[in-house]
């Protein structure tokens, strides 16, 4: 294209692109200046002097690079990323030719665009201030391709625009890309909006623990994101089936040699059409990202043949191979597919499943063995469901290890349990068949984890109480339907017996550690949930909206679904799960943030309250609590008080639905003071803080205190003696509450002596300390400020002097050993708390706690220590010799007496 060709171009663009004035937000004063603008054509040839700014594009990947650079400039690209301080607004668009108008946010007009009364008018939400800016821009695009073709427009901003800055109030929460994509992907799919919300609230509940937003980014999908989806993705275009033809002609425009979309001519890996009117269709499919997974998760690892998916058809059967990530998720690297002949006598007639699941294998692995790398393809533990399975994988890979699922082994198990006891109704029959059902899932759970004689002892011994328990009830004349309950329990045991063990190479626990150590993986977290994502998507009820008019589901809905929706939901599902995972084990717990001073996400808000905050109460200023609580002040509530514990009653004109053991009770409020404030009522035990229950009872109890002696409201209440409630802060309450969870995750348990008591600054040293050891007060007081021991207290005189000094003795043995205990007790937390460091710690606090381990690890196992204990564990053994050498002559002397 020449010079005068451009120019010509450029000035066609620019009559025909002019856009109407009327699509733009504009006030009467804006209209004007813009029409003169319009108005006043320069020279065309001068284009130093063009009013309008006006690029033209070709498809060359170098003009369409300098688009995304002008449009990145102008803030206009990418266009599939929300921005929420972006000053561009869309104002028209025509999506059959590819046209948008926008129109700078500055130079919207909001208030001459309203048309509704002042009463009725809403606050404005404009993210700028109105300044009278008149920039606005065109932008077309290839409806086919998605490129750049030109741009028109105004684009000379005005200085006030250029100094304004978006509004506080601007929201900062965008939608997560994974969770925007997979939304978009769903609604291609003809998903329906429960099943997308389902989906969504099913992620929230699960991976979030219900928290709606994470780093600044939100998981929530509302009925109006998906209006959203549908109207820009345009649902009924976007399937490109015809489900009027056959499906053989389908699958042939799809995967045959005229395929037009490279996305399913690139993916398919075996296709073989059907050849007479009886004949299977077979299918092999996976993408080149699949392919790279396999050979990064499944080469010298595990693969995963599983066929329990449901698809809602009979007459199709899908393989899906699958592999295992870092994190224990499945992710799918291909698919087997094959259409069942339609002649009965045909399937019979062979093994159709072992021929055909071999032919497709082998094309599977033929293609990974040619994906440009020099060595074979070589799995080493293979998990599969049948003995089919079973004899084909082992023909293509000779040593491969062979193991059934242990998902699918207890799901047999549960099934046929089931089937044996099955019952009528029958509410004794009911109980009975509860009591066998538990008896056998807690044999299943033993027999996921013993040895091969630790299951045949387990299943004997059961076997026995079985038949002695039904031998028992046929001499009784019981019931039949609980004799048929006895026999069935007799029976699945025998089958247990007869199937699994014979087999248990395949299945048991210990042939699972030895793979698990082959491939190096934790056996306690390998296979655990890889079928999680699956479960959702491979969903027989999820697959009921691809058959079409109640008919079955076809091979080539099937297909095109596996590819264009399926597979990359599946990929971004396990990316945003590992993501959450790995954030939320990184992530400050909540409690730590806010004692330190940090705001908090409105989830990590969320979470907290439903952690904790509903075990500990707190003062709070809300003026209805507190009109609540002066309602109730006015039912004279009644208090117990023993000197521990402080208890008000308080009634209520409401019922409470808590407390129903009989009608007098459901009025009223049992209120817990001391020694730990709390409420049974809703509001306190979902939201925390202070009732109106607690706030009245506080007030109440501080009142009652302060009344002279000489009323009495109680015969057995003295309330000069109740003790002053005040509530703690939410901060005080916070702290309160960290130094409970250390106490709980560090301390040390007392010896069970009989000399240990409480100290009643005991409370006060725990608050204070995270690592502590119980303190003794009566040995304090017996071992003097030298060191010495001193005398017993005089109680003791009754003593003998030898048995006083054995005592003394013996106790400062036991007090020392289990010093030497808790001081081993110690190093070890220490050890586990020099394992798990996390990121903010300083390297000087690393240092010394490294230092402070090997020290304590060389005091503990010096040999000066070693000698120490032994002589301790001697002095011991010595006094209980002589102690019961004591107690034998006290006896002799005490027979010789009654002789006498």
């Amino acid at each position: 294209m020449n010079q005068e060709q451009f120019i010509m171009q450029q000035v066609k663009f620019r009559v025909n692109a002019k856009p109407k004035i009327s699509k733009l937000i504009l006030n009467d004063a804006q209209k004007e200046e813009l029409t003169n603008l319009f108005n006043f054509q320069p020279n065309p040839s001068d284009l130093s002097k063009e009013i309008f700014t006006t690029k033209i594009w070709t498809e060359s990947e170098e003009d369409q690079k300098e688009a995304k650079e002008y449009l990145s400039f102008q803030g206009l690209w990418p266009p599939y990323v929300s921005f929420p301080t972006s000053r561009w607004k869309t104002r028209w668009s025509d999506k059959k030719n590819g046209a948008t108008l926008y129109q700078c946010s500055c130079g919207s007009d909001m208030e001459s665009a309203r048309k509704t009364d002042v009463e009725k008018q809403r606050k404005l939400r404009q993210m700028y201030d109105f300044v009278g800016c008149l920039a606005f821009i065109r932008v077309e695009k290839n409806v086919n391709n998605g490129k750049y073709r030109r741009v028109h427009g105004y684009m000379e901003h005005t200085e006030a625009c250029h100094r304004a800055l978006p509004k506080k109030d601007t929201p900062t929460l965008r939608v997560n890309c994974e969770i925007r994509d997979m939304t978009e992907l769903l609604v291609r799919a003809n998903t329906s909006i429960k099943d997308i919300i389902s989906w969504n609230q099913h992620f929230i509940r699960k991976k979030l623990s219900g928290r709606t937003t994470l780093k600044e980014q939100h998981f929530l999908v509302t009925i109006y994101d998906i209006k959203d989806a549908r109207r820009w993705i345009k649902t009924e275009k976007q399937w490109p089936i015809n489900v009027n033809r056959s499906v053989d002609y389908n699958l042939e425009c799809y995967f045959g040699e005229g395929a037009q979309d490279p996305d399913l001519s690139n993916s398919v890996i075996y296709f073989e059409k059907r050849k007479h009117r009886h004949d299977h269709i077979c299918l092999v499919l996976a993408t080149q990202d699949q392919i790279s997974l396999a050979w990064q998760y499944g080469h010298e690892k595990c693969i995963i043949l599983d066929d329990s998916f449901e698809t809602g058809n009979k007459k199709l059967l899908l393989y899906v191979i699958m592999v295992v990530d870092k994190q224990n998720k499945g992710i799918p690297v291909g698919y087997l597919l094959y259409s069942r002949p339609n002649n009965f006598y045909m399937m019979e007639a062979n093994d159709h499943k072992y021929t055909i699941l071999k032919k497709l294998l082998i094309e599977y692995k033929k293609r990974l063995n040619v994906n440009g790398n020099s060595q074979e393809f070589t799995p080493r533990v293979a998990i599969i469901g049948d003995f089919r399975e079973r004899i084909v994988v082992s023909e293509i890979w000779n040593g491969i290890d062979l193991l059934y699922s242990p998902h699918k082994v207890r799901q047999c198990w549960e099934t046929k349990a089931d089937e044996f006891l099955s019952m009528r109704d029958c509410n004794e029959a009911i109980e009975c068949r509860q009591a066998l059902r538990n008896e056998l899932t807690n044999l299943f759970n033993v027999l996921e984890r013993a040895s091969e004689n630790e299951m045949r002892v387990q299943i004997q011994e059961m076997e026995r109480r079985a038949t002695e328990r039904h031998a028992e009830a046929f001499n009784n004349k019981a019931d039949t339907m609980i004799l048929s309950l006895y026999n069935g329990q007799c029976e699945f045991l025998k089958y247990l017996r007869a199937n699994w063990i014979n087999d248990i190479e395949m299945w048991s626990f210990s042939n699972r550690s030895r793979a698990a150590d082959k491939i190096g993986v934790d056996i306690n977290t390998w296979l655990s949930d890889y079928r999680e994502g699956f479960q959702i998507q491979f969903n027989s009820n999820r697959m009921l909206r691809f058959q079409q008019k109640g008919h079955l589901l076809r091979l080539d809905v099937l297909s095109l679904l596996l590819l264009k929706f399926i597979t990359p939901i599946c990929d971004l599902q396990r990316k945003l799960w590992n993501y959450i995972e790995t954030f939320l084990k990184n992530e400050k717990p909540a409690l730590d943030a806010v004692l330190q001073g940090e705001e908090l996400e409105e989830g990590q808000w969320k979470h907290l309250l439903e952690q904790h905050i509903n075990t500990i109460a707190f003062e709070e200023h809300d003026p209805r609590t507190s009109q609540d609580a002066s309602h109730l002040l006015q039912k004279n509530p009644s208090v117990e008080y023993n000197g521990e514990s402080l208890y008000v009653i308080i009634e209520t004109d409401k019922l409470n639905p808590e407390t129903c053991r009989d009608n007098d009770e459901m009025s009223s409020y049992s209120v817990c003071l001391k020694p730990i404030i709390s409420c049974h009522c809703f509001h306190f035990l979902v939201r925390g803080g202070s009732c109106a229950h607690i706030m009245a009872a506080v007030h109440y109890v501080n009142w009652l205190r302060q009344q002279p002696e000489s009323c009495r409201f109680n015969i057995n209440l003295r309330h000069w003696t109740i003790p002053f409630i005040k509530l703690p802060s939410r901060k005080e309450a916070l702290l309160t509450l960290q130094r409970q969870i250390q106490r709980k995750m560090f301390r040390i348990p007392p010896s069970n002596d009989m000399y240990d008591s409480e100290s009643e600054n005991e409370s006060e040293s725990i608050d204070s300390i995270e690592f502590y050891i119980t303190s003794y007060p009566d040995f304090n007081n017996w071992v003097s400020s030298s060191g010495q021991l001193g005398q017993l207290p005089e109680n003791n005189e009754s003593m003998s002097s030898t048995q006083t000094w054995n005592n003394m003795l013996s106790f400062a043995t036991n007090k020392l050993l289990t010093n030497f205990d808790d001081f081993s007790t110690i190093g070890s937390k220490l050890s586990q708390n020099q394992t798990t460091v996390p990121t903010g710690v300083k390297n000087s606090l690393k240092t010394l706690n490294s230092e402070l381990v090997t020290k304590l690890k060389v005091i503990s196992e010096s040999e000066q220590t070693k000698d120490l204990i032994n002589t301790l564990k001697q002095i011991q053994h010595a006094i209980m010799t002589d102690s019961s050498g004591d107690n034998m002559n006290n006896s002799e002397a005490t027979n010789n007496n009654s002789m006498v």
